[in-house]
């Protein structure tokens, strides 16, 4: 008597009750198992490219980008990126480096100091800016060494006196030129 593989004393399929529970029992696990993997899968990479949800956004937070300081005086007139390019020993002579800005309609003199007898002035012209740096402004007597912050007082006609903290940088790199 021939049997078929189909339709047998095994039945369906050729594989006895046992074996096909077994064999049914192995294709649900395993389907639950990727089902399971792939869950995890999908929370772990929800998880981690969500990490800069809480986290504030750069462009968001004010910062100065420069070696400098910046300072808003009032009237027109804006100072950015000042610093003293000094020397390694302290009360050496500094030279001064930034950007004046003034939007105002009048011509602005601008003085800096780091006491009262130790000053050095700049004029910026109306509706224009001035480099610090090409003006070649020297303080003679700095009194800190490259890598401090020094006091700087920075007055105008209309602004008064206004005290910065304004960081001493050794004249090398970028601002080797800049020698006191």
């Amino acid at each position: 008597m021939r049997r078929s593989w189909l339709f047998g004393r095994r039945g369906v399929g050729g594989f006895s009750d046992g074996l096909r529970a077994t064999a049914t029992l192995a294709l649900v696990i395993t389907k639950a198992s990727s089902r399971v993997i792939a869950s995890l899968a999908l929370a772990a990479a929800l998880a981690t490219s969500g990490c800069a949800v809480m986290s504030p956004v750069q462009t968001d937070e004010p910062y100065q980008p420069a070696d400098g300081v910046n300072l808003n005086l009032g009237e027109g007139l804006a100072v950015r990126g000042l610093l003293v390019v000094g020397g390694e020993k302290k009360d050496e002579a500094g030279r001064l480096s930034g950007q004046l800005l003034n939007t105002s309609s009048d011509d602005v003199s601008v003085t800096f100091g780091t006491g009262s007898t130790d000053q050095t002035t700049a004029t910026v012209p109306a509706h224009s800016s001035l480099n610090l740096a090409d003006e070649e402004l020297t303080l003679e007597s700095v009194p800190a060494v490259a890598g401090d912050l020094v006091p700087l007082s920075i007055s105008a006609s209309s602004t008064g006196d206004n005290v910065l903290q304004v960081p001493v940088l050794p004249a090398t790199g970028y601002y080797e030129d800049l020698t006191p």
